[in-house]
């Protein structure tokens, strides 16, 4: 069997006789999922958890998409609202504003190192993980002024994650992803260590992963509606209009 850290340090020394000099390489390791289910590992991992996420697989009729993904704990988080980007350190909370729009901050981020791709591992190992809102359209396109925002969200929350969870629905595994980002300077035997701590958290919060689902939601007190039944059907119509 091929010893995992020999083959991250000679896949580094490979990167680095190509004259690639900053590049991502994920290290992994595979666990049955037997015991777990997507659900019951994001209850395990987002306790105390900053932006935790859980994309689930496509099910429907015979189809079953490969794989579903979790992470949480961003090394960094990008806030756009309009055409302004906040940088934010999620650890410490410290912002500093970035030039151009939400687009070209991600651009530009995903573009400093390149993505080593080991094989039999998802597409996802690590990267940007977020949302645009709809009118982060007018970024790229000229259109009326928008609507009043009468909700006051973000356009857009990114963050850029170094470890991921993936469950590997075809051979009932889960796989364990902690990417080492190596630049000229970079020590490669610490970078291994580094991501092989992060993968050992996961493995230990995830055999806390309850065995049974999340607590019932109860709602309580008077719920209102903001539309009154003649406007809800008037706007269903011009929707269909639209469609």
């Amino acid at each position: 069997m091929t010893d995992p850290r020999a083959q991250f340090m000679d896949q580094v020394s490979a990167m680095r006789r190509s004259g690639t000099l900053r590049f991502v390489l994920p290290v992994h390791r595979r666990l049955s999922a037997d015991l777990l289910t997507p659900v019951s590992a994001f209850l395990a991992l987002r306790d105390g958890a900053r932006y935790a996420f859980l994309f689930e697989s496509v099910e429907g009729g015979e189809k079953l998409a490969r794989y579903s993904f979790l992470g949480r704990d961003p090394y960094r988080l990008f806030e756009a609202r309009g055409g302004a980007v906040q940088r934010i350190d999620p650890a410490s909370g410290d912002t500093s504003t970035e030039e151009g729009n939400i687009f070209d901050v991600l651009r530009r981020e995903l573009s400093r190192y390149v993505e080593v791709r080991v094989p039999d591992l998802p597409r996802l190992t690590a990267g940007a993980v977020g949302y645009a809102a709809y009118d982060t359209v007018r970024l790229v396109e000229r259109l009326e002024n928008p609507p009043p925002d009468d909700l006051g969200t973000p356009d857009g929350i990114w963050g850029l994650y170094d470890t991921v969870v993936a469950f590997d629905h075809v051979r009932h595994q889960v796989v364990l992803m902690a990417s080492a980002f190596i630049d000229p300077e970079t020590d490669a035997a610490g970078a291994y260590a580094e991501a092989e701590r992060r993968i050992a958290n996961l493995a230990t919060r995830l055999a806390t992963a309850p065995s049974h689902g999340p607590e019932t939601v109860e709602l309580t007190g008077p719920m209102t509606s903001n539309f009154d039944r003649a406007d809800f059907e008037a706007a269903v119509r011009k929707g269909k209009q639209y469609i």
